[in-house]
């Protein structure tokens, strides 16, 4: 159904098609799979292909296979077989490799309908791409570029509308454009009527042709409220052939099966499910509240309340949904504010007094004040907690109070959490003792949550002391996620401070927690993912840190844990010399996160630093420093080590080594700072002349990284410099790896400048702003001499003024 005009619009796609020898192009029915590929091909007229139908249903396996190997000629360039899946045939991608390997040359598209061939593709494979449902699904640049083509609208809002109601699905986006363009310019015009008429053939062609057969039919209206359909939720729903019913869904395309997932589940595209719920609102032949109880009480009783919740408030039952908020309140405000919040909203008026607990809540929902995504809450209101602790529980108190943290971390109030969480940590510690009734799971989420707004405030001593109550709490029960969570927070803290060795123990803690996050998997994972990536980093393992950045998903606007993210996103950049990459990246992300960056947040000097450090790579060491000027009150570490950094590639060893003076104490909490400031210490003392100042610095750092297990920041250390210490000095851990690496990230020190003292008279004059007759008159020597001087001056500090003279003089301590 999608025309060839619109697979046309998708360059994205045919680039895939292009770069890969074996492609799988996987996808629902509707997808326009074979549009595309056949869009590509006119496309490149110059390239012999051979087409293999879908199969018919009674051609046996080996035969269309042995066909297909004699179909293929010395001069094809493409083989292209549609629907293989169509055959009962449980080797096929041995049979698929045994051609490619047979044909080196050959490019191969396969189109498949079933997920569940999927799982068996080897997607570490570099010669296969498994193109995946959501990739086939249009963009909206892609909507909007279709459209223009069509000559229906050029407006972003248009596009904007068209992929929001039809999420990208490409029958739909094509149907969407044709009923557009019969309002042709008045669409921007008459948009409320131009895009209910969308609705109105979306939903016509679902029912006409996704819901055609009857079995389908019946079987999408039962399921229609289950977001993710799997066995367990249709055998709930009294479906008696759970299997064979998911299986004729995704055939008739109205599911995907998603591959590689512990236990096996279905996605519907959003837009079709939205759909279904219509009809069957319409056609009111199926009790959609009563089918939301079920599946409430069956994702609470299997241990998942975050789904559990969202049902019950589908189903309006408010008292599953209370006993919820009351036992799991801890777990689900883990997965973020969006399902709570919800579901608080929703709960009438009386339930909601009846409980003081679900009053106090409501009241900080009621503080919300979301503007949209990325917007900003209001203030928190200001109710004790020791307050509700005297007139209800304690229990009940820790819970409302934990929440009422969380809201205000969300808010990036971090100084006000904090202010909260030695309270609540008082209450959390009495629990632990036994004296009420939350069990293990929900006293580690609270501990989980304790330790995080420390962690994003910087709180280092207390990060690792609430975390690791976390872990310990739920250390016996492989399904808790806040212990998982927990321990890749405390992996990625210790990957942060430069402690590779301790974050590789706790990321080994946090993989004995399984990998059942379900729903919660993107806020579970992320901080182990962002820890590994750092971890591999220090120890120069870049390819593999590569790999675990890119398990990432950058669309995430709600992480509390983006400042982590891109900070290793920053260094990641800096070590494979892209450091202009990394600070356009730092750039969108400071502005999409821009409410966590509020006063308190430790995301504001450790991104101040990335983004120094970038600078400084980018040779503007001295730009560095002059920013730095302007800076008033104490330096962080991490900061303070960034401008001795920049002091010593801008030529000012005696500046660097004054700053890392202040850094190379035990009291420094941060491993990496003290070990680069060590490193940068010997660095401008080794320059200075100062050999066994920079011997003894050497000695210490080498010492320290072989305990920490931190390598990488040896690379800063000139390799000249580096041979010259270790004659007689100690050797670095990874010593063969760094020497394979000539270059570090950051440019060589420059040579400190050495003035006479005449060009230093000269050098004061000027910088006091006298005219160069007035400093020849102090000097007692002629104007000729002076510009002689002067013009010594500009080339041993690499300028051509006198304003950049003084400039570059005052970087370099000169002055």
């Amino acid at each position: 159904m999608v025309p060839v005009n619109a697979a046309a619009a998708r360059p994205r796609l045919f680039s895939m098609l292009d770069e890969s020898r074996l492609t799988v192009l996987w996808g629902p029915a509707g997808y326009g799979k074979a549009t595309l590929v056949e869009a590509w091909l006119a496309a490149r007229p110059g390239r012999p292909a051979i087409r293999r139908a879908s199969p018919e249903p009674e051609i046996a396996a080996d035969q269309y296979w042995s066909e297909t190997v004699r179909a293929v000629r010395a001069d094809t360039d493409v083989l292209v077989l549609y629907r293989p899946d169509q055959l009962s045939d449980a080797g096929i991608w041995e049979r698929l490799l045994a051609i490619h390997e047979d044909h080196p040359g050959l490019s191969i598209v396969v189109t498949l309908r079933d997920g569940g061939l999927v799982e068996a593709v080897r997607f570490a494979d570099p010669n296969v791409t498994v193109v995946t449902p959501a990739e086939l699904e249009f963009t909206e640049a892609e909507v909007g570029d279709l459209l223009e083509r069509g000559g229906t609208s050029t407006s972003d809002r248009t596009a904007r509308d068209v992929h929001r109601i039809t999420g990208g699905h490409p029958d739909l986006v094509s149907l969407a454009e044709r009923v557009l363009r019969v309002f042709g310019s008045d669409a921007d015009l008459e948009r409320e009527r131009a895009f209910l008429a969308v609705q109105t053939q979306i939903d016509a062609y679902v029912e006409r042709v996704l819901l055609s057969p009857p079995r389908v039919a019946a079987a999408a209206r039962t399921i229609a409220m289950v977001r993710r359909p799997s066995p367990g939720a249709l055998e709930v729903l009294g479906v008696d052939d759970a299997a064979g019913t998911l299986g004729d869904l995704e055939r008739a395309g109205l599911l995907q099966r998603m591959p590689a997932a512990p236990d096996p589940y279905w996605v519907w595209p959003a837009a079709l499910r939205r759909s279904v719920v219509r009809i069957v609102v319409r056609d009111e032949d199926v009790p959609l509240r009563a089918a939301s109880a079920k599946l409430a009480r069956w994702f609470a009783d299997n241990g998942d309340p975050v789904e559990a919740l969202r049902y019950a408030t589908d189903s309006r039952d408010w008292i599953l949904l209370s006993e919820i908020l009351t036992v799991d309140w801890p777990t689900i405000v883990t997965t973020g504010m969006g399902t709570l919040v919800r579901a608080l909203s929703a709960l009438p008026e009386a339930v909601v007094r009846s409980d003081p607990a679900l009053s106090y809540a409501r009241l900080l929902v009621d503080g919300l004040g979301l503007t949209g995504r990325g917007g900003r809450m209001r203030p928190v209101p200001d109710i004790s907690v020791v307050e509700i602790a005297e007139q209800d529980s304690a229990v009940r108190a820790l819970l409302t109070g934990a929440l009422r943290l969380c809201v205000m971390r969300w808010n990036g109030d971090y100084d006000a959490a904090v202010r909260d969480r030695d309270v609540l940590v008082n209450l959390a510690m009495c629990a632990g003792d036994g004296f009420g009734e939350l069990d293990r799971r929900g006293l580690a989420s609270i501990w989980m949550h304790l330790g995080l707004v420390s962690q994003l405030r910087g709180d280092h001593a207390q990060t690792v002391e609430l975390l690791t109550r976390a872990v310990d709490t739920g250390s016996d029960d492989l399904g808790n996620f806040a212990a998982r969570q927990a321990a890749g927070q405390l992996a990625l803290h210790h990957a942060v401070l430069g402690e590779p060795g301790r974050a590789s123990s706790w990321l080994r803690r946090e993989a004995r927690f399984g990998d059942r996050a379900g729903s919660l998997a993107p806020v579970i994972e992320l901080p182990a993912i962002a820890a590994r990536a750092l971890e591999r980093l220090d120890c120069l393992d870049i390819g593999a840190a590569e790999a675990a950045l890119a398990d990432l998903d950058d669309s995430d606007e709600f992480s509390e844990n983006w400042a982590f993210v891109a900070y290793a996103s920053s260094q990641l950049d800096l070590m494979r010399g892209r450091p202009e990459v990394g600070l356009d990246r730092l750039r969108r992300d400071r502005d999409r996160f821009r409410r966590w960056l509020g006063p308190g947040a430790f995301a504001g000097p450790l991104l101040g630093a990335a983004s120094m450090d970038l600078r400084t790579a980018l040779g503007e060491a001295a730009q560095v420093l002059e920013r730095a000027g302007r800076v008033r009150g104490p330096m962080h570490p991490m900061v303070r080590l960034s401008v001795a950094r920049a002091a010593l590639l801008a030529a000012n060893p005696t500046s660097a080594r004054k700053h890392c003076s202040a850094l190379t104490g035990h009291d420094v909490v941060y491993t990496r700072v003290r070990l680069e400031a060590l490193l940068i210490e010997a660095t401008a003392a080794y320059g200075m002349g100062d050999h066994p100042a920079a011997r003894i610095a050497w000695n210490r750092a080498v010492a320290l990284s072989e305990d920490s297990g931190l390598v990488r920041p040896l690379l800063i250390v000139p390799p000249e410099i580096r041979d010259a210490l270790e004659v007689h000095g100690s050797v670095p851990p990874l010593e063969e790896i760094l020497a394979s690496r000539v270059d570090g990230p950051y440019p060589h020190p420059s040579p400190a400048v050495t003035l006479t003292e005449r060009e230093a008279a000269v050098l004061t004059g000027i910088a006091g702003g006298d005219t160069v007759a007035s400093v020849a008159a102090s000097m007692f020597v002629s104007v000729n001499t002076v510009k002689t001087q002067l013009q010594s001056l500009y080339r041993k500090l690499g300028v051509h003024s006198r304003a950049d003279a003084v400039a570059a003089a005052r970087t370099q301590g000169l002055i």
